[in-house]
């Protein structure tokens, strides 16, 4: 049997936290958020997110006209 290198490991667990981590719970619903613009009105929401899929979708006017979009509070 060929004989294995002995690989030393390296534990990263003693080192000090430089900077505390963001907390990612806070930033997803902050950014799920701002995609539905849900409590914007619609008058002044800006295109981007959710808005802008449907302002792409729904470009045609007479199309736009049959369809009314309303975003739930989730």
């Amino acid at each position: 049997m060929p004989s294995r290198a002995t690989t030393e490991r390296i534990n990263f667990g003693k080192i000090k936290e430089i900077i505390a981590p963001p907390n990612l719970i806070e930033l997803q619903t902050n950014s799920y958020r701002e995609f539905l613009q849900a409590e914007v009105p619609q008058s002044k929401r800006k295109n981007l997110g959710l808005q802008a899929v449907f302002t792409e979708v729904f470009s045609d006017r007479k199309l736009r006209r049959q369809v009314r979009s309303r975003f739930p509070l989730l």
